[in-house]
Parts: C-alpha cells; structure tokens; sequence
C-alpha cells in the first residue's frame, strides 16, 4: 500500500474509525486516538486489501474494533477500568 492509498482511506474511513474506537473506549480521549492509529497501521501493514467497497468497509471496522478491543484489554490489565455502562456496545 502506498501512502496516497493510505490517505484515501484515512479520508474515507477516519470518521468511521473514531466512531468505532470511542465507542468502546468512552471518556478516554488520547486510548481512542492510540487504537485509532493503531487500526491504520495495521492496514497499512496488511498484505491485501479487499478490493469490494463494501468488504473493505467492512474489513477496515473489523480491524479499528479489533485494536480498541485490544486497548480496552490491556487498560484492564493495567488495573485502568471502564464501567460497562457507559460503553455504547454494552
């Protein structure tokens, strides 16, 4: 992948991304913006992308609920919760 495909999709799919991240990380602002970062890494890194808009869209949420999971998961471990009430997926 090559960086203007990269900024497409940081243009296309950033709202969405945050969206998804600051659900399951409500109130934690900067951990959002970590898994965030983390998700368009990942994609940058991954090997092939779905070429279907839909199965990219689809990929691309998958992978951002994924690594705020993955936040949320080591905030846990770190003795940092999150009250499952104020989590929107809850």
């Amino acid at each position: 992948m090559n960086e203007q495909e990269l900024t497409r999709l940081l243009a296309e799919y950033g709202g969405a991304v945050r969206t998804v991240c600051r659900g399951i990380l409500p109130g934690r602002t900067q951990d959002a913006e970590e898994a965030e970062a983390d998700t368009f890494f990942r994609i940058w890194r991954s090997r092939g992308l779905p070429e279907d808009e839909h199965h990219l869209r689809n990929y691309i949420i998958r992978t951002a609920r994924s690594c705020a999971i993955d936040k949320y998961r080591s905030l846990s471990r770190d003795g940092i919760t999150l009250p499952l009430d104020e989590r929107e997926d809850a």
